[in-house]
C-alpha cells in the first residue's frame, strides 16, 4: 500500500483563488487538472487488465462526478478504475476464480506521480481560470 506524507504548498493561495471565480469555472478547472492528472494511472490499469475478452481493459476509465458526503470544500470527485462490475471479481477473484489484479498495482505505482502532476495540473489550470475570468471583468462581462 502506498503510504507515505504529503506537503500541499499553495493551498490557501489555491482556496482564495477559488472564492474568486465562478463556482462552474473553478469546478471545471478542477475537473481538467483531476482528468488529466489520473489519465496514466487509467492507463497503466488498461495494461494491467487481463485480456481474456478485452470488455474489462475497455471498461476502464477516469470519470469525475460530483461529491458526495460532508466535505462541501471539494467541488469534483475522480474515479479511476473499470465501470464493469467484473472489474472487482477480476481483482479479488471469487471462490471459482484466482485473484488477478490489476488496479491495485497500477495504483501502487501511480499515486505519488499523479499526486505531483495534480499539483502541477491544478496551479495551471487554476491559473488559467482566473486569467480568463479577470479578463471578462476587465471587459465588462460576467
Amino acid at each position: 500500500m502506498t503510504r507515505g506524507k504529503y506537503q500541499v504548498l499553495g493551498l490557501s493561495e489555491m482556496q482564495r483563488n477559488l472564492k474568486e471565480i465562478p463556482k462552474a469555472m473553478g469546478n471545471n478547472a478542477q475537473r481538467r487538472a483531476l482528468v488529466d492528472a489520473a489519465e496514466p494511472m487509467a492507463r497503466k490499469m488498461r495494461a494491467n487488465a487481463p485480456k481474456d475478452q478485452g470488455d474489462l481493459e475497455e471498461s476502464v476509465d477516469v470519470q469525475t462526478r460530483r461529491p458526495r458526503g460532508v466535505d462541501k470544500m471539494v467541488g469534483v470527485e475522480v474515479f479511476v478504475g473499470p465501470s464493469d462490475f467484473t472489474g472487482s471479481l477480476q481483482e479479488f477473484g471469487t471462490p471459482h476464480h484466482p485473484p488477478q489484479p490489476f488496479a491495485r498495482p497500477a495504483f501502487e505505482e501511480e499515486a505519488v506521480p499523479t499526486i505531483r502532476r495534480l499539483h502541477v495540473n491544478l496551479i495551471d489550470n487554476l491559473t488559467r481560470a482566473l486569467d480568463r475570468f479577470r479578463a471578462r471583468q476587465k471587459a465588462g462581462k460576467k
